[in-house]
């Protein structure tokens, strides 16, 4: 498998578990099995034909569109990334008298309100109050930072160890300042670097313990990383497990807050390794916020087993934003 099946697979299997997801994201798992029946929800349930994704696929375009223009610009990642939130802040606030930063911002259909998270707003509002890890914008622990940061796995940063995951985790601190907050993000964008850059044979497993193990090398300084560990290795020990798959997820969080959400993604991946739908059915039928646990666990599975395994479980075309989606994934592999 070449690597622009594995980005396109990545980009557009996150779309795929985060519309899968948005639909039920503040529904109570009784409420979405009385709906949908004893499996929960199971396919996108379409408005106007289209498969409505949320912010986390209108943030993590975004940080693609950052990316492409950090290099085109030979500006600095973080920076340029930022820049490109801004124009995400505008889709979602308004302001006709905007320069926007990127191309993105003048398709219409991203304007769409998509219950944006509270967080990536009110630092986004304030420009002046851009986070770091050394200085933290806040002490959010929120999702909104590791949602959003599959792009930056996607892309070669060299030779450094660990580059992707410093990135990744320097993108979600601009909006989150807790070690929580950011460092499943690193862990993340070098898990899906890993993949996209992986040999056929090295199984799914293997690759989040190197990825973890690396991201406890990298933040050896910090407590909090070590708990980290600890629910993601929770989550690869319960995927093992007979027992059913919503009871797994529940000793594991809601996802809500960023560990949690990259333990559920673990944790469904895992479980369904080589069948992409019913890890996405897995990822969101749960309690909590289900699009950014089926956007997470759809990134990596997607990366994984290619867009063909992707496109076999989903209508992926009546995605919104399909179109976007390729032409972002195609030029991010030419980077």
């Amino acid at each position: 498998m070449d690597k622009l099946n594995r980005v396109i697979g990545c980009l557009i299997g996150g779309a795929c578990g985060d519309a899968l997801g948005y639909i039920i994201e503040f529904d109570k798992i009784k409420k979405i099995k009385k709906i949908y029946g004893t499996q929960g929800i199971t396919d996108f349930e379409l408005t106007n034909g289209r498969a409505l994704v949320s912010d986390d696929t209108q943030m993590t375009l975004f940080t693609a569109a950052g990316i492409l223009m950090a290099k085109k610009k030979k500006i600095e990642y973080s920076t340029s990334i930022w820049n490109a939130y801004k124009d995400w802040y505008y889709t979602q606030t308004k302001n006709n008298k905007y320069r926007p930063f990127t191309e993105l911002y003048n398709i219409e259909s991203l304007h769409k309100r998509r219950a944006p998270g509270n967080t990536c707003i009110s630092v986004l509002q304030i420009f002046s109050s851009k986070g770091t890890i050394e200085r933290p914008a806040n002490l959010s622990k929120g999702c909104g930072g590791i949602m959003r940061v599959a792009p930056v796995g996607c892309i070669e940063l060299g030779n450094t160890t660990y580059a992707n995951g410093w990135l990744g985790a320097e993108v979600a601190a601009l909006t989150h300042g807790h070690p929580l907050g950011y460092i499943p993000a690193g862990f993340f964008a070098d898990l899906v670097h890993r993949i996209i850059t992986c040999e056929e044979d090295k199984d799914l497993e293997h690759l989040i313990m190197d990825s973890i193990d690396e991201t406890v090398a990298a933040f050896e300084n910090c407590r909090s990383v070590k708990y980290f560990e600890s629910i993601i290795k929770k989550a690869i020990e319960l995927s093992k497990t007979e027992q059913d798959d919503l009871n797994g997820i529940v000793k594991l969080g809601k996802g809500w807050v960023a560990e949690e959400t990259a333990a559920i993604a673990v944790y469904s991946c895992l479980r369904y390794p080589d069948e992409f739908k019913k890890a996405m059915i897995c990822a969101v039928n749960h309690n909590g916020d289900s699009d950014s646990t089926g956007s997470v666990a759809g990134n990596i599975l997607g990366a994984y087993l290619g867009d063909g395994a992707v496109e076999s479980a989903f209508d992926v075309k009546a995605l919104d934003q399909y179109e976007t989606i390729l032409q972002i994934a195609e030029q991010l592999d030419r980077l």
